[in-house]
């Protein structure tokens, strides 16, 4: 009777998980239908660009693009002398879905050209040997739902590092809202 018991509750704890899991799977399915939608039609929005300094080295640049009134994709670029930084937010009904980084390393600063390069017995700066980093967030009713960082892993989310990604992602993009007002 006790091996009755513990094999049903494990078979009810597994079929639990798989369906929370196969959930999350419909639910990252829409927001990637979402971002082809909003990339397929970014032409049809209405776009507002800023120009910023002081976030970054090199200055910076927002994208806001407006379906009517509502922001349905923000594009931050940060520039720096070793790299810049790519974030793009996806949005569906003024809520956040999901967030793409896209950092870039260099190989050298962007002012090592040809001649400073040979002077210095160096490589020049070559944007086509540069390190591109990926990651993706996924939000759902003001969470994060799913992270696959730059290793192209899927994040515990019961890890701390996770929690503290979600608190650093809202509290960018509340600072972003206010940045393009």
């Amino acid at each position: 009777m006790k091996i009755f018991s513990l094999i049903f509750i494990f078979c009810t704890l597994f079929s639990e998980g798989l369906y929370a899991s196969d959930k999350e799977d419909k639910i990252i399915s829409l927001i990637r239908d979402n971002y082809v939608q909003i990339n397929s039609n970014i032409g049809k929005f209405r776009l507002v660009t800023k120009e910023f300094s002081g976030e970054s080295t090199e200055g910076g640049s927002a994208e806001i693009y407006y379906k009517d009134k509502t922001a349905v994709k923000i594009v931050i670029t940060y520039y720096g002398e070793m790299g810049k930084s790519i974030e793009e937010y996806y949005f569906s009904e003024e809520k956040l879905i999901f967030v793409f980084v896209r950092d870039y390393q260099y190989n050298r600063p962007i002012y090592f050209d040809a001649q400073y390069a040979s002077e210095n017995n160096d490589e020049a700066f070559d944007i086509e040997k540069s390190k591109v980093l990926e990651s993706r967030y996924y939000f759902h009713n003001e969470g994060l739902i799913r992270w696959i960082d730059e290793d192209k892993k899927k994040m515990n989310k019961k890890t701390e590092k996770f929690i503290q990604k979600e608190k650093s992602i809202k509290e960018e993009m509340k600072r972003i809202r206010e940045m393009i007002k």
